[in-house]
């Protein structure tokens, strides 16, 4: 009987990382550019998941983060960017190393949203870096 209790705690820890409630987003900063004076201003944020997993419960949960998070903003054009936590990809280290966003996080970046017009535009899952 014990046996069956060790395996079965086992079981819902293990479980227990891939729920999408374990997901934190982030903040790590928010941008914006013009690319010349006659084009619409892009804006743009970037998130770090802590805790992140790619199963669809995951990934539906994170959806409803970010179209809450649009909710609030309603630019014309932004873009947001979701890098998982890593030991590289964290604000702890950012803030000790700040170059190592431009040069490491691409190994981290796992989903990026558009948004147009007030609108959902499109979403694009990448892994490790690569569409």
């Amino acid at each position: 009987m014990n046996k069956y209790f060790i395996i079965l705690l086992a079981m819902l820890t293990s479980f227990g990382c891939a729920s999408p409630r374990n997901q934190e987003l982030i903040f790590f900063r928010e941008s914006s550019k013009k690319l010349t004076p006659a084009h619409e201003t892009t804006y743009s944020a970037v998130f770090i998941i802590k805790n992140y997993c790619s199963s669809k419960s995951c990934d539906a949960y994170i959806d409803s983060l970010i179209f809450k998070h649009y909710e609030t903003k309603k630019y014309k054009q932004y873009l947001v960017e979701l890098f998982k936590e890593s030991k590289v990809t964290n604000l702890k280290n950012f803030k000790i190393r700040p170059r190592d966003f431009e040069d490491y996080s691409d190994n981290d970046h796992v989903i990026t949203y558009r948004f147009l017009n007030g609108n959902f535009c499109r979403k694009i899952n990448l892994k490790m870096g690569n569409p």
